[in-house]
């Protein structure tokens, strides 16, 4: 089993090209679901949204995260979904 902490700070790269198109900064839970349905790329802040890789788009983990071709990071503020689960600020301790 993988501890969700072992994700942070992982690069996320492209498969197609071998571009770092970012880093692990946290990930985004659906308690619902009990899953994660996207990694956080860029956690916002002053004048700016976070941007999100949605879960999907993951091929495999290893030291890196590979990500399927032609992903980008997206805004959060694109996502209604993803955004109500943003708000929560859900946090979880001991992962």
């Amino acid at each position: 089993m993988l501890k969700a902490g072992t994700l942070l700070k992982k690069p996320l790269i492209q498969v197609n090209t071998g571009t770092i198109i970012g880093h692990v900064a946290d990930l985004l839970l659906d308690p619902e679901q009990d899953r994660i349905v996207a990694l956080i790329t860029t956690t916002g802040g002053w004048l700016r949204e976070a941007e999100i890789i949605p879960w999907e788009e993951l091929v495999a983990i290893g030291d890196v995260l590979l990500i399927r071709p032609d992903v980008r990071p997206v805004s959060v503020a694109k996502r209604d979904d993803y955004k109500a689960l943003m708000d929560r600020k859900l946090h979880v301790s001991g992962t």
